[in-house]
């Protein structure tokens, strides 16, 4: 008899688990989903300017700390760069100071529009990060200009132990490069 319930357990374990996989992808695909749709709502803040309209109107922008997304819209390929000043940094890919593919395409009458993202206007403690997932989102590394996926992005954690009126204290901090 103890082997007959064994076996039955067996039985319902063997079946019943394709449900509790398809039940965790199922799971995973909506985080997915919903990380997606928060970064689509995250970068509908940003507008894109044509490069002509930037470029003539380059000394109104202010010193801008972010990422640029370089869209050529002939070809659908994009560029994500970052920069402590991101107007001179654009302006420089477009003088051939930068990528050399998009100074190429653009000289030869490839359209584009630019797109910044302050990084003071992210929850983004690093432009490394923030740079990181637009090469992601925009997949400029495996379908566009960008070479590497992103500079690296080092995080640490530094913990502090000391005594203050006998008593132990333990702090840890937490830095992004």
């Amino acid at each position: 008899m103890e082997g007959y319930v064994i076996a039955e357990i067996i039985l319902v374990l063997f079946f019943a688990s394709p449900i509790f996989i398809i039940i965790y992808l199922l799971i995973q695909h909506n985080k997915a989903v919903e990380r997606q749709r928060q970064i689509n709502e995250f970068l509908s803040q940003f507008t894109e300017m044509d490069v002509v309209d930037f470029l003539c109107s380059r000394g109104d922008f202010p010193l801008i700390k972010g990422v640029y997304i370089l869209h050529n819209t002939e070809k659908d390929l994009c560029y994500v760069g970052q920069s402590k000043d991101v107007s001179k940094r654009v302006y420089n890919h477009f003088s051939g100071r930068g990528n050399a593919d998009v100074y190429a395409d653009y000289k030869y009458g490839d359209n584009f529009t630019v797109q910044i993202i302050p990084l003071e206007n992210t929850d983004y403690v690093s432009l490394n990060l923030l740079e990181r997932d637009m090469i992601q989102q925009y997949n400029s590394y495996r379908h566009g200009y960008n070479r590497t996926r992103g500079n690296s992005t080092v995080h640490y954690t530094v913990t502090e132990e000391y005594t203050s009126n006998g008593k132990r204290s333990i702090r840890t901090h937490e830095y992004y490069k």
